[in-house]
């Protein structure tokens, strides 16, 4: 999935072999999506494990700090009932529910 593909409302899951996290990164909760069993943050940096939910995309959101990288596409997550960022070299594991 590419980030120009996305719209707001539009519902995201991640791709077969690949499972989803939500973390705390930067004083803000945070999803990663990437090929099961090679997360480096697998033993610890836990808040959820989503697994294979389903997402709905927000939209882009502007930045809060000037001169700091952050992930700015926000997405809801219905199973656990909060908004997250997604980090952006995520973006490519999921694809649009059908």
């Amino acid at each position: 999935m590419k980030v120009s593909e996305l719209k707001p409302g539009m519902l995201l899951r991640p791709k077969k072999r690949c499972s989803m996290s939500i973390l705390r990164l930067f004083d803000t909760d945070c999803v990663v999506c990437h090929a099961r069993d090679l997360h480096w943050w697998k033993k610890n940096k836990h808040r959820a494990n989503t697994s294979r939910e389903v997402i709905i995309y927000v939209g882009k959101k502007s930045k809060e700090q000037k001169n700091v990288y952050e992930y700015r596409h926000e997405v809801y997550i219905p199973s656990v009932g909060m908004s997250a960022r997604v980090a952006a070299e995520c973006w490519r594991n999921f694809e649009p529910v059908e």
